[in-house]
């Protein structure tokens, strides 16, 4: 059987493809998303299983994150971004995750872009590394 996987942000454009993608491939997918929205509910339909949160909630985290051992973390450009990520970290190490791909922007990885994906502090970088 296959594992549980987490999408979050996954009203978003990458996070809804990835999700719609897995669903089909027979994965159980799990979204954490802010509201049940149009979107949501497709997915929902869909087969995904629904969690609702926000990022900078610890223990809405740690809910969305129970059953399941792989995340495909997406997370939106807003104000609080590193803190939040630490949160998400915390709540990752505590459920003793598998696997997490960290999914930003398209083009972060190019430093002319402007992205604040670029822009992430460095002890927060080695945090990510260190996931695990």
């Amino acid at each position: 059987m296959k594992e549980k996987i987490l999408i979050t942000l996954a009203t978003g454009k990458t996070g809804y493809a990835a999700t719609v993608e897995l669903l089909k491939s027979g994965y159980p997918v799990k979204i954490f998303v802010r509201s049940r929205n149009q979107k949501a509910r497709e997915l929902e339909q869909l087969g995904a299983e629904i969690a609702i949160g926000e990022f900078n909630n610890y223990n809405q985290l740690k809910n969305a994150l129970i059953g399941v051992k792989k995340v495909y973390y997406c997370y939106p450009i807003m104000r609080g971004m590193p803190e939040n990520v630490k949160l998400f970290i915390d709540a990752a190490q505590e459920s003793n995750l598998e696997a997490v791909v960290f999914m930003g922007q398209r083009i972060a990885e190019f430093e002319d872009t402007g992205s604040l994906m670029t822009k992430i502090p460095e002890s927060l970088t080695a945090c990510l590394k260190n996931l695990g």
